[in-house]
Parts: structure tokens; sequence; C-alpha cells
């Protein structure tokens, strides 16, 4: 439970990351690709690592 509480932050964007992510996908495919990896990079520069 502990670590719920500490990383409930980093649990929604990962969230969020996949629902814009598969909306891209819906949109176009090479958007898609090219969104998610964007995406992923931002939010692995945002939490710096995690717990």
């Amino acid at each position: 439970m502990q670590w719920i509480k500490r990383n409930i932050s980093d649990m929604m964007l990962a969230a969020g990351v996949v629902s814009i992510s598969i909306g891209m996908f819906i949109w176009s495919v090479p958007i898609g690709f090219v969104v998610t990896g964007a995406m992923l990079a931002g939010l692995a520069y945002l939490t710096e690592g995690g717990d």
C-alpha cells in the first residue's frame, strides 16, 4: 500500500500516456508511434527513475 501512495502520480501519468497513445493510434499509426515515443521520453524525464 505504501508503494501505491508513493507512486500514485507516476501511475496517473502512465495511465494518461496510455489513453492519449490509444487515441493517436486510432487517428494515425505513424503519428501514434511518434507521439507515444515522445510522451514516454517525457514521462521518463518527469519521473526521473520513480521509486
